[in-house]
């Protein structure tokens, strides 16, 4: 006696633990926010066997959908801690690329270097390419390594953000060091300069006209050679 297996793809996919109406229903209960754990309970499986069916419809999706990447003038890239693994949280991260313009998620890519986001641009189309005047990314130079191979005729801009956390941490530096040159001890919750810390970070904007007046008062009692005054000015 023989046997045949026959195999219908509108049952499930080869290799798959999942039917097909399974996994196109957790394709688009995770594509609306819902957590992988959530619909792995809700389905009576564990979390590898919706993820992996996410990945392969969500795959499918990404590659019907020819016109999801639409014209960018402005093109960023920014890291993110992607996840923790292991025993001992390995951190793993990865390149975010925006559409800067409209705020669009492009695509996510593996790591913080220059390989992947490179590989990325330069299998766009040339015409794509050609279009993107502003490259927008965090100061990061492998960042800059990417665009300047991808988008050589790109102008390469900082992102704000990183900007101002660059000048609030030499700010904060230069306050330390006055701090243990004038009092020889980090800062104790009664030094001038401590309690001046988060009127020093704040926006200027934000601060009220009392608290300037504090804040200069504060400036006079512990910054004697106007180091932190000159640095919060700059």
């Amino acid at each position: 006696m023989g046997s045949v297996t026959e195999q219908n793809v509108w049952i499930a996919p080869r290799r798959a633990l999942l039917t097909t109406r399974a996994g196109r229903w957790a394709t688009r209960q995770v594509g609306r926010g819902r957590a992988v754990g959530d619909v792995a309970s809700a389905l009576g499986c564990d979390w590898h066997t919706v993820n992996a069916s996410v990945r392969r419809w969500g795959q499918a999706l990404l590659d019907a959908d020819s016109a999801r990447i639409s014209e960018v003038n402005a093109l960023g890239l920014d890291e993110t801690l992607f996840v923790r693994r292991g025993r001992w949280h390995t951190k793993t991260w990865c390149a975010s690329i925006v559409d800067v313009g409209s705020g669009q998620l492009l695509d996510i890519v593996p790591g913080r270097n220059a390989k992947a986001p490179t590989k990325w641009l330069l299998s766009r189309p040339q015409r794509w390419l050609d279009g993107i005047n502003w490259a927008v990314l965090d100061l990061s130079g492998p960042y800059r390594a990417a665009f300047g191979a991808a988008l050589p005729h790109a102008e390469q801009v900082a992102d704000p953000f990183h900007v101002v956390q660059l000048a609030n941490r030499a700010l904060d530096e230069v306050r330390r060091r006055a701090q243990n040159q004038t009092l020889g001890h980090r800062g104790h919750k009664h030094d001038p300069l401590y309690r001046a810390r988060k009127l020093l970070l704040a926006a200027h904007e934000r601060v009220t006209e009392s608290g300037e007046t504090k804040l200069m008062s504060l400036l006079r009692a512990g910054d004697p050679h106007s180091e932190v005054r000159d640095a919060w000015h700059r």
